[in-house]
């Protein structure tokens, strides 16, 4: 999964980056700051494929498409205060409850075999829960970590 693979990029360099320039650096902060590009990636893919994306969400919900792009918007402000580090707590929990909002509409996609990208029924299907439940679980733990806890004295250096 592409989200995956940038959360864990983006956070090699910034470790790397601690380690060779802010030894002192925080695990937390680290975490952060991926989540963050992590957020500003999957943003892209609400106006990259926003009639797709609005095939995910049931149609019994008025104003798909309009979601899509203000829940794309959204994602960016997550990913810009998870990068700037503003409001730790308060964006954790926004974001926490946001995952779970959206974790009933991956299951209704894969329900019905939506391809996000395309909005047709030809998408992986049931056996993506398997991939996406315990991913949504570990993004929700990462960004209890690193803004609700707030973990002191973990550095890299």
């Amino acid at each position: 999964m592409k989200p995956l693979a940038v959360l864990f990029a983006s956070f090699a360099l910034f470790a790397l980056y601690a380690l060779l320039f802010r030894p002192k650096l925080g695990l937390g902060e680290l975490i952060r700051w991926a989540l963050g590009c992590m957020f500003l990636f999957t943003a892209l893919g609400h106006f990259i494929y926003p009639q797709g994306m609005s095939a995910m969400i049931p149609d019994m919900i008025p104003y798909r498409t309009t979601l899509v792009l203000l829940s794309g918007l959204l994602e960016i402000g997550f990913g810009l205060f998870l990068l700037s580090g503003y409001h730790k707590k308060i964006v954790g929990w926004a974001i926490l409850v946001f995952l779970v909002l959206s974790l009933p509409l991956n299951i209704y996609a894969a329900q019905h075999q939506i391809d996000y990208t395309t909005g047709n029924t030809d998408g992986p299907g049931l056996t993506y829960l398997w991939f996406r439940i315990p991913l949504q679980l570990f993004f929700m733990v990462l960004i209890f970590y690193a803004n609700i806890k707030t973990p002191k004295g973990v550095k890299l250096g």
